[in-house]
């Protein structure tokens, strides 16, 4: 935590330039010490409907987006800050994975779980595996995409390589095989031969099945980068995460406090995962350079399932009530120049919609109360009708459509406006209704 008044005393005794120097030191010695550490954070969507389920390579970010009132896959270009839209077929899209030019999905058109994919040089949309058993959770590196297929009756593990247009097994055993991962020749999956998961691998140049981790309790969702592999593990009661280094068959442990660490994924040195220690979802970081673990995002609000991509983090966050997605720079980058986020002007709607639609209810109810007043004038022949009520009920009427067809359309501001405006006008004739 910093400690402003002393910052403030400390700039009253060397001034402000040496102030700034000793600044930029601290932060250069705290940086070398600690690892990676958050330059950046930005909004990349905060539409709101929710948007999660991430994938990020170069400058583009993409996701399952549910604005439509059905999953669809939408991309965003973090180098012009321009969001587009992938695939919004009438049925759900889901998991999208990235490679390259290349995105890959689970596809509900068929009335089954297929894969398809997109070329984003050519604007091209192509299917991969259509069989009438469900494909699902694509992961792509290369030329080679990978997919969980139930045409066997459980879950197996499947591939094609796009270079040859060829579909292959990777492993097909009686037992489930899920949630594939790939990098370079290697594609790690979860695996239930055992009576639960165990993590396994599979090197597609030598055609060899190899164990990463077969301990009698849980292991899942593994991600993969280099030579090494990380998963949540489950051996301590919780899920931690977990690490292995294939080239020196060496088992490690990352994060493994008391309550649960999941969803991990990694790229160079880093790897990130969601964690509860805070007793809601944060997203944290390891630097396994320097051993060092670091927060990138402990919001009271809900932040999971992140994505990494040389310097980039991004994750779906709830700090506006529903899922969004948000992404970080860090200062550590392995890729010499990562993706650029480009600080985005701020959402200056989205933060009235929850007074919109306090104010919208609030002239529902009262409008209510108006109009019985205004039936009792009425039937009395009060003079106060003629003057209180005539015409400006309707008038009330009209403000209040035209709130909340502002606030169906998303524009929070007009619905605002537009519903203070009605309410204004409702005490006019409470008023006036009572003298």
């Amino acid at each position: 935590m910093v400690n402003y008044l002393f910052l403030y005393m400390l700039e009253m005794r060397l001034g402000k330039k040496w102030m700034i120097v000793l600044v930029m030191l601290v932060v250069v010695l705290v940086t070398g010490v600690f690892g990676a550490s958050v330059v950046l954070e930005v909004p990349i969507c905060t539409e709101r409907f929710t948007q999660w389920h991430l994938a990020i390579y170069g400058n583009v970010v993409f996701w399952e987006d549910y604005r439509n009132g059905n999953a669809d896959i939408y991309g965003y270009d973090l180098s012009t800050s321009t969001e587009f839209s992938i695939c919004t077929d009438g049925s759900n899209q889901l998991w999208p994975a990235i490679y390259g030019n290349v995105v890959f999905w689970e596809d509900y058109r068929n009335g089954n779980q297929d894969i398809y994919g997109y070329d984003l040089s050519t604007s091209t949309e192509f299917s991969i595996c259509t069989d009438g058993s469900n494909q699902l959770w694509p992961a792509i590196y290369g030329n080679v995409v990978v997919w969980d297929d139930f045409r066997n009756g459980n879950q197996d593990i499947y591939g094609y390589d796009l270079s040859t247009s060829t579909e292959f097994s990777i492993c097909t055993l009686g037992s489930n095989q899920r949630c594939p991962a790939i990098y370079g020749n290697v594609v790690v999956w979860e695996d239930y031969r055992n009576g639960n998961q165990d993590i396994y691998g599979y090197d597609l140049s030598t055609s060899t099945e190899f164990s990463i981790c077969t301990l009698g309790s849980v292991q899942a969702i593994p991600a993969i980068y280099g030579n090494v592999v990380v998963w949540e593990g489950y051996r301590n009661g919780n899920a931690d995460i977990y690490g292995y280094d294939l080239s020196t068959s060496t088992e490690f442990s990352i994060c493994t406090m008391g309550d649960r660490q999941g969803w991990p994924a990694i790229y160079g040195n880093v790897v990130i995962w969601d964690d509860h220690r805070n007793r809601n979802w944060d997203i944290y970081g390891y630097d396994l350079s320097t051993s060092t673990e670091f927060p990138i995002c402990t919001l009271g609000s809900e932040q999971s399932k992140p994505a990494i991509y040389c310097n980039a983090v991004v994750w779906t966050d709830y700090r506006n009530g529903n899922g969004d997605i948000f992404g970080a720079t860090l200062d550590t980058d392995f890729c010499g120049e990562g993706p650029s986020f480009t600080p985005r002007n701020p959402d200056t709607n989205k933060p009235f919609m929850p007074l919109a639609a306090y104010r919208i209810s609030q002239v529902q109810s009262l409008i209510n109360e108006v109009q019985k007043t205004c039936d009792n004038l009425n039937v009395e022949s009060d003079p106060l009708y003629s003057t209180c009520c005539v015409n400006r009920l309707d008038e009330v009427q009209e403000y209040l459509e035209m709130a909340e067809k502002f606030f169906i359309d998303g524009n929070y501001i007009a619905a605002n406006y537009w519903a203070l405006k009605a309410l204004e006008l409702l005490q006019e004739i409470e008023e006036c209704c009572t003298q």
